[in-house]
């Protein structure tokens, strides 16, 4: 099966004055569409590193769909992502250091 990968990443995430505030924002923003794509994830979005979080779709149009939502929620705050697709080499769940849950995704052709 075919999935898509959803990477999205703060702009310049270390020129806010108040940074954490800035990802509880899209940390309940991301809670808030979780909840509304639920039906359309393989697994729900979470951070795998700082300000870098990832998730994975059923399909590309829901994860085009999902970030174009959390720009609109979360402007002026600026995000970049990207989408690959494809099938699931690997995906493991831990903690970083500082307790945060991380996903890291390996998509390859099938």
């Amino acid at each position: 099966m075919l999935y898509s990968a959803l990477i999205i990443d703060i702009l310049e995430s270390r020129k806010y004055k108040d940074r954490f505030k800035i990802q509880m924002i899209i940390k309940e923003s991301i809670n808030y569409l979780n909840k509304q794509f639920k039906s359309m994830m393989a697994k729900e979005r979470m951070f795998s590193g700082g300000d870098e979080n990832q998730g994975l779709f059923l399909n590309s149009e829901s994860a085009f769909l999902y970030f174009r939502k959390l720009q609109l929620m979360i402007f002026p705050i600026k995000i970049r992502g990207g989408i690959g697709r494809g099938g699931i080499i690997s995906m493991k769940i831990g903690f970083q250091p500082n307790w945060t849950e991380m996903l890291i995704i390996k998509l390859g052709k099938q």
